[in-house]
């Protein structure tokens, strides 16, 4: 009622199902903010900004003897660019802002037989995965999640790393190997009373793209824990076992995992959102590039026009019934 009353826009109206759905501090004080407006404050400033371009537009093709000079074309241009570059800042953390609703990913990846599922269940303080001396336990990716710093933290045991014939197995390291590409940390787990522990580091340490954490399991086992990883003077070195060790390797991936921040300004963590800026991206760009090719002024208002009814969709202003009974269905919570 209060978005059909005008009284709040859609994108509020999305942040009120995000306040109920809300697990961590952090996805809830997002919520909130969005609620009151942050986001479609800013759509708002990028919409008064095309509007503005728009206008003028239009005056020099109503009044031909106004027509638009070369001076005003290139303000017009400079001031959709600003506008392209806000919009595409904004696209951009969009992931991010998905990954702070569903949980920053912790990807636990190691040699088979590493101790990697003890130590996941070690931080979850649960029995989540299942234990075995038996190489190769694990043959599917297993998640649980905490709560750190009232932030949700989702931790992804995945299938030991080797090579394999096993038409499961390898789709399990398949697996594993997705996983540490879409992970915000790496938590690389090796034996440390295994003699190829050293070699498995070398070989996969160059191609984790995220902050890492190593963590040298079986330390109760090892008669010198420092001495064959020199190379690595920031591992952590832990008992599965015994749980020693366990919190500085917690507080290790605590750090990493703050160490990109929560200043993100306005963080999308709606697909609809993302569609329609990135829609509005493409039509801005375009309408610059005919700016300056000077192409005619209706095909830059096309462009403005086509823009600004994929910011009011956003907002919206003119969306399809379609659309809002499926935002709306949300809210349906059953009997």
């Amino acid at each position: 009622r209060a978005f059909l009353s005008g009284r709040i826009d859609l994108t509020q109206a999305e942040a009120v199902v995000d306040l109920i759905r809300a697990e961590s501090e952090v996805g809830l004080k997002d919520a909130y903010e969005q609620a009151n407006g942050r986001l479609s404050g800013l759509i708002n400033e990028l919409k008064s900004e095309v509007v503005w371009a728009q206008a003028l537009i239009e005056v020099g093709l109503d009044f031909s003897e106004e027509d638009i000079d070369e001076v005003g074309r290139d303000q017009i241009s400079s001031r959709l660019e600003e506008v392209l570059v806000k919009s595409e800042g904004i696209v951009e953390k969009f992931d991010s802002g998905g990954r702070r609703e569903r949980g920053r990913m912790v990807a636990i990846v190691g040699p088979p037989n590493a101790g990697k599922s003890t130590l996941l269940n070690c931080l979850l303080a649960e029995d989540r995965a299942i234990v075995n001396s038996k190489a190769g336990t694990t043959r599917d990716s297993i998640e649980g999640r905490v709560f750190w710093a009232g932030r949700t933290v989702r931790l992804v045991d995945t299938a030991g790393l080797r090579k394999s014939e096993d038409p499961v197995e390898l789709e399990g390291i398949n697996r594993a190997k997705q996983a540490v590409k879409a992970a915000d940390v790496v938590l690389v787990v090796v034996d440390g009373s295994d003699l190829g522990a050293k070699g498995f580091l070398e070989g996969i340490v160059p191609s984790i793209q995220c902050p890492f954490v190593i963590a040298v399991n079986k330390k109760d086992l090892m008669k010198d824990p420092r001495g064959c990883l020199e190379k690595y003077p920031d591992a952590v070195f832990v008992s599965g076992l015994n749980s020693q060790g366990i919190e500085l390797l917690e507080n290790a991936l605590r750090r990493l995992l703050g160490a990109g921040g929560d200043a993100l300004g306005v963080g999308l963590t709606r697909i609809r959102h993302a569609n329609h800026l990135r829609e509005v991206c493409s039509r801005l760009r375009s309408a610059v590039r005919a700016l300056k090719l000077q192409h005619s002024d209706e095909c830059v208002a096309v462009e403005l026009r086509s823009a600004l009814n994929d910011l009011g969709m956003l907002l919206g202003e003119n969306v399809d019934d379609e659309v809002l009974d499926a935002i709306f269905s949300e809210f349906c919570i059953g009997k």
